[in-house]
């Protein structure tokens, strides 16, 4: 655990280090690869996304049980499938009141931008962006020319636990 803890940190230098230096300025970011199944790791890391949308932060949300896989984005909404589901935070499978779905945009610069934009439970399996689109408390994509890639994670309402994160190429429509 220690090991993957360490790994983390020294991917978030090595960006850190490659935006100061401003080497391959031009290359279009890509999200990290990280664990392509979501069983364990997450795809992005966590302490990289900047809740900046949606009137909810869940910054200090710590990994649990919940964990979510194979997501596919496109301008309309994203799809994605549970591997484990909200249960272990007491949800019914249809229950909206356990989670919280959060997405986060890749900006040219690399940063994630994002927070809260709609509730979710473990019977489905797609999120339109709806939310987005109409600008939900200030989760917009106005100025989010090149959108490049998204991220997902589910938090639950009290910012205290999380899913892992899992990260897609949007899909152009």
């Amino acid at each position: 655990m220690m090991l993957g803890r360490i790994g983390k940190w020294l991917r978030r230098l090595a960006e850190k280090l490659r935006r100061w230096t401003g080497q391959d300025p031009g290359a279009e970011p890509t999200p990290e690869t990280g664990n392509p199944q979501g069983t364990e790791g997450d795809a992005v890391d966590y302490g990289a996304l900047v809740w900046s949308c949606g009137g909810f932060d869940g910054s200090r949300a710590v990994l649990d049980v919940p964990r979510i896989r194979d997501l596919s984005v496109h301008n309309g909404g994203c799809r994605y499938r549970w591997e484990v589901g909200l249960e272990s935070w007491g949800a019914a499978k249809t229950d909206y009141s356990k989670a919280l779905a959060c997405g986060f945009v890749q900006l040219a610069d690399g940063s994630w931008r994002g927070g809260k934009f709609d509730w979710v439970s473990t019977s489905r399996e797609t999120r339109d962006f709806k939310n987005i689109h109409e600008g939900y408390r200030g989760w917009t994509l106005e100025g989010v020319p090149k959108r490049t890639c998204f991220a997902l994670v589910m938090v639950a309402p009290d910012g205290r636990k999380r899913s892992n994160v899992v990260a897609a190429d949007w899909r152009r429509e």
